[in-house]
């Protein structure tokens, strides 16, 4: 279906942003006119106060910035094979790599600014605490004049890789039908995510992952290219600006110590793999196999028992599940749900997954593609608890201080999941119900969140270590790699092809820097999290505090808010213990309705 063909309803409005295109190309205008009123300052000589104004000023600047680049942005991922849009997102993108190369002395020159000023500053504006904070920290690292500037002006080379996945996944990559029991199916990486790598009939589950990664392995050369590009200029960064590995150049953005990612990774390896190993035991016994494959991992279970869907019904156990929330979070909640932040639509060239896109100043945009199983209820609630994060954020903090670390961004989202989870089994009377309840959680919120993207870090960190250790790699390095990392944590209970070395090529994530690991740290405090309240040790209050702080505090100190300490791995080990509960739970109730 062509997104022109989309009922509009199951859409976003894009129209709460600009509601013409006269309007947004103004708007464009009005920012190439507050970039000109920036240009050459003297900071060094600014007084405080006069400081304050000028990061006033660029804060504005920054806002409008983020507005139409995330416009552009937003109107092109549901539609990009549209030639239009793709030609504007590539304009606006060119007049703000302009404008922030002709701006990138700001970032020099307020690096020359004495320390004792800058402490004065923040002292005296409150609202500039993070950002000063921020330019402390990184001021080691820093560059001369000349090259920091070029490393601005080359901003949008630095993501080519990244747009050159997404145009081989979604425009250049083609999938031809596929054939099982004489039957013929169409294949697209949509059909696949979402669809038949869920199958209950294991021919056709095998069959389209031998198709689909068939094909993708047919790209895997120009993917590797562009992946290997990607890190190599990490690790060229990471040596021009002072540091011991790609890894500690990453992190230090994160603001997270060396000491809590490699533990966080360590303890996952160790402590999840075999409770994992124990899931992929269950799903072998219910699905009767002799052997479980990889392509067999995401097999659904009670598929056939599945209720219809639909998307009201989501809206309903949505509002429902997140209740004990309070009114203020299901008020941006019900906002969501009724005014149009969320698009629901499949459509020819639509970005795969899901993504909450928050404008500051504005309210937040959701995408997700409709399908109608129990998992599209999971990513709503988990797309929801990025909107109500930044929506809180937002209005508790200025530009610069809205953003939290990407180590916390997965933790409201996930908390949500488990809201839902509890919310759908308490009210369930039956063990098939409640069985259907856990297998689907299980299959969603702690496979893919857990799981998933804990194994893209954990094959993402064996790439960057690599590197760090002067290793050259290839393509097919790459596949290797993948595949030992599935092998280790799943050991002899799951059959690992060479065709599931691929799966690094799925997803988009190891372009945007040391991301995956903070899925499963987010789900880990979001879990904790959730315990508590529920238990009544931890109030509702408290996590919403929690979620207005956004990016005041390291993710340490914000854990600490949660009395949560990030150097000790026993929140992580508890973790994992309840995702052991809930596999033990649906092994116990399987159990009981073979009785």
């Amino acid at each position: 279906m062509r997104r022109s063909e989309v009922a509009q309803e199951i859409t976003w409005n894009l129209k709460d942003l600009f509601s013409t295109e006269e309007e947004f190309e103004k708007e464009v205008e009005r920012l190439i006119e507050d970039g000109k009123k920036l240009e050459g300052q003297d900071l060094v000589k600014m007084t405080t106060d006069q400081l304050a104004d000028l990061l006033t000023n660029f804060e504005n600047f920054m806002v409008k910035s983020r507005l139409v680049s995330t416009y552009a942005y937003l109107d092109l991922s549901v539609d990009r094979t549209n030639n239009k849009l793709q030609k504007r997102q590539g304009w606006v993108n060119d007049i703000i790599s302009e404008l922030s190369t002709k701006l990138s002395y700001l970032a020099t020159d307020i690096q020359k600014v004495d320390e004792d000023k800058l402490q004065k500053l923040a002292l005296d504006y409150p609202q500039f605490s993070q950002y000063v904070r921020e330019l402390l920290r990184d001021r080691p690292h820093l560059l001369d004049d000349s090259t920091e500037m070029a490393l601005v002006a080359l901003g949008d080379a630095f993501s080519l890789p990244y747009d050159s996945y997404n145009m081989i996944k979604l425009a250049d990559m083609e999938f031809g039908d596929f054939e099982v029991g004489g039957k013929t199916y169409p294949m697209s990486y949509i059909l696949y995510e979402n669809d038949y790598c869920q199958s209950p009939d294991t021919e056709l589950r095998r069959a389209a992952y031998e198709s689909f990664y068939t094909t993708i392995g047919k790209y895997s050369f120009g993917m590797g290219t562009g992946y290997l590009s990607q890190v190599k200029t990490e690790k060229a960064m990471s040596k021009l600006r002072g540091f011991k590995s790609v890894s500690d150049y990453l992190l230090l953005g994160q603001d997270v110590p060396r000491e809590v990612y490699e533990l966080h990774l360590e303890t996952m390896m160790d402590y999840l793999s075999p409770v994992m190993q124990k899931y992929a035991g269950f799903l072998k016994d219910y699905y009767k196999l002799d052997q479980l494959h990889y392509s067999d991992l995401k097999a659904l279970v009670d598929a056939d028992f599945s209720p219809e869907t639909t998307i009201d019904k989501a809206k309903e156990d949505a509002r429902a599940a997140l209740k004990p929330l309070g009114e203020d979070y299901i008020k941006i909640v019900n906002e969501a749900l009724d005014n149009r932040w969320i698009d629901f639509a499949q459509n020819e060239g639509k970005s795969t997954g899901g993504f909450c896109a928050s404008p500051y100043g504005n309210h937040s945009y959701i995408l997700m593609t409709w399908t109608g199983y129990l998992s599209d209820t999971f990513t709503l609630v988990h797309e929801l608890g990025h909107a109500g994060h930044f929506q809180l954020a937002g209005k508790s903090n200025n530009f610069f201080s809205v953003r939290p670390s990407t180590y916390l961004v997965e933790a409201p989202s996930t908390c949500n999941e488990l809201f839902l989870t509890d919310y759908l089994f308490e009210k369930e009377d039956s063990i098939r119900n409640k069985r259907y309840v856990v297998a689907s959680f299980l299959g969603n919120t702690y496979y893919h969140n857990f799981v998933t993207h804990f194994l893209e870090a954990y094959f993402q960190k064996q790439v960057y270590d690599s590197l760090d250790e002067g290793r050259s790699l290839t393509t097919q390095d790459l596949h290797q790699m993948k595949k030992e990392v599935l092998e280790k944590f799943w050991g002899d209970s799951v059959v690992i092809d060479d065709k599931a070395g691929y799966t690094w090529m799925r997803q988009p994530h190891y372009y945007m820097g040391l991301y995956p690991y903070t899925y499963s740290a987010g789900l880990s405090l979001a879990t904790n999290a959730y315990l508590r309240i529920k238990s009544g040790e931890l109030s509702t209050q408290v996590w919403l505090d929690f979620l207005k702080a956004g990016g005041t505090k390291t993710p340490v100190e914000l854990a600490q808010v949660l009395d949560i300490d990030l150097y000790d791995n026993s929140s992580l080990k508890a973790s994992i213990s309840y995702v052991e509960g809930l596999v033990d739970e649906l092994i116990n109730l399987s159990k009981e309705l073979e009785e």
